[in-house]
């Protein structure tokens, strides 16, 4: 019961080896049927892990286990924050993004990405996922996009937007706003590639879209990939 596993996770405070700790942690997982509260506490108590490795491979075996409420959720990405490994914080993220995930936990863990994340790599690994498994509306999608331009690497910028624009059937107001987010691509070839893959995917049919698309391809230096970008909405 509650008192049971309450008295037994109290005691797990003087376990001082992650490896042994992290054990422990998923033995209770695999073995015994937790109530929200009892999953509440656990995530909680991963702060006494410091491994990186063995905090995230406790959190991986949490997410198989247990069906997380949103609640529960809640609790653990703020506990994700404590991972300092963008690897192991990114393998976590991933796993959450399989579950149903209710608009404050998709902002969250968005959120998350942008300040915790430093790695563009790890970042655009996440971000995929977010794409082809969840749903993309109203701020979600706002957020999403703030999140892309935080991203230094235009290359990573690019596959992030292109599989984007694969992934989401978007209104016209957020493939305006997506056009927008394509200015931050310095390199004339990756913003040509982002936005030819627009033009060949999406309804550029507006003439507020299309002015929007003229203007951003106005940041493009090079003849060449100008002429192919205006090009590819005539």
């Amino acid at each position: 019961d509650d008192q049971q596993m309450s008295e037994l996770l109290s005691i797990t405070d003087d376990i001082d080896s992650d490896h042994h700790l992290a054990d422990v942690y998923k033995t209770i997982i695999r073995e015994w049927r937790l109530s929200n509260s009892n999953i509440n506490a656990l995530i909680e108590l991963s702060d006494n892990i410091d491994s990186d490795h063995h905090k995230a491979q406790t959190f991986r075996t949490l997410l198989d286990k247990e069906d997380l409420s949103q609640e529960n959720l809640a609790i653990f990405l703020k506990e994700v924050e404590d991972i300092d490994s963008d690897h192991h914080a990114s393998e976590v993220l991933k796993d959450v993004l399989e579950m149903d995930i209710n608009t404050e936990n998709q902002i969250l863990l968005l959120d998350l990405v942008d300040d915790e994340i430093s790695s563009d790599h790890h970042a655009r690994s996440v971000l995929i996922e977010f794409a082809e498994e969840q749903k993309l509306s109203g701020k979600v999608f706002d957020t999403y996009l703030n999140t892309i331009e935080s991203l230094d690497s235009d290359h990573f910028t690019a596959e992030v937007i292109k599989n984007l624009i694969e992934e989401v059937d978007m209104t016209e107001s957020q493939l305006t706003g997506l056009l927008d987010a394509m200015e931050g691509i310095n390199s004339d070839h990756f913003l040509a590639e982002t936005l030819q893959a627009a033009a060949s995917h999406l309804r550029i049919s507006s003439t507020a879209v299309q002015n929007t698309y003229r203007q951003v391809a106005k940041s493009i230096s090079s003849e060449v990939f100008y002429g192919r970008v205006l090009k590819a909405i005539e």
